[in-house]
């Protein structure tokens, strides 16, 4: 790929590592509860052992905690794998709300810390563009992270795709703290340059729109 569509420089690997460090906590705190309700499960066998009568109730309540951290666990890993896939390609055929959807489940933890619910209104049909899929979630995430200080009192923000006749749009709504004179992630020009995105503000509607072509050339 050319130097201006590098999307895997320093905050590049920082975005992978931050997205990455998140996930394992939460499948370490999944094993966690795992492990402990394995102990549990040993003690009971310890008890019956000595004669205590197991309680079949109780043994059911342990398994369906167990399997319930262990489908968790799963769901972390299946979205760890698609991360981790999305830099295969630099530019390929992506479906944006999928992979809105995609962001806001590797990074509901960071978001809930902040006491922040992050939403997506996803179309009815497919809205596919032509772009890189690891530049388009580490872009999304840093309007994310830069818009949850603009959050009004219901600690929401929404993302609408939409389709434009030169290929699609992102509308990050509900930012009812926003400033009249927002500079809105000046940091990331050379993101918004790899993806030929362009990013406005809609202060009179609260709201921000990052705009991508239909193919990332």
């Amino acid at each position: 790929m050319k130097k201006e569509h590098d999307i895997f420089g320093n905050t590049g690997l920082q975005f992978f590592g931050k997205i990455s460090a998140s996930l394992s906590h939460e499948l370490k705190n999944a094993l966690a509860v795992i492990n402990e309700n394995a102990g549990l499960l040993t003690d009971l066998v310890h008890m019956s052992e000595k004669g205590h009568p197991l309680d079949p109730a109780r043994i059911k309540g342990v398994g369906s905690k167990v399997m319930e951290k262990v489908k968790h666990a799963d769901s972390i890993l299946k979205n760890m794998n698609a991360f981790a896939h999305s830099v295969d390609i630099p530019a390929a055929k992506t479906d944006i709300p999928e992979t809105l959807a995609l962001l806001l489940a590797l990074t509901r933890r960071i978001t809930s810390n902040r006491g922040i619910r992050v939403y997506l209104d996803k179309p009815a049909s497919p809205l596919c563009v032509h772009t890189s899929a690891y530049g388009l979630l580490h872009l999304c995430w840093d309007c994310i992270e830069s818009f949850m200080d603009w959050v009004g009192e219901e600690k929401e923000i929404g993302l609408i795709p939409e389709k434009t006749e030169q290929g699609s749009r992102i509308r990050f709504c509900k930012l009812d703290q926003m400033p009249s004179d927002p500079e809105i992630l000046r940091e990331q020009k050379e993101l918004l340059g790899a993806l030929h995105a362009e990013i406005v503000a809609e202060t009179d509607k609260k709201e921000v729109i990052l705009m991508l072509p239909l193919r990332l050339s």
